[in-house]
C-alpha cells in the first residue's frame, strides 16, 4: 500500500468517525 493511500484512508475513517459521533450525540 502506498503511503499516500494510507493517509487518505486514515483521514476518511477519521471523518466518518466524527460524523457518527455527532449523530450519536445529537
Amino acid at each position: 500500500m502506498r503511503n499516500s493511500e494510507y493517509v487518505f484512508y486514515k483521514c476518511a475513517l477519521g471523518l466518518v468517525y466524527i460524523t457518527l459521533e455527532e449523530v450519536i450525540l445529537f
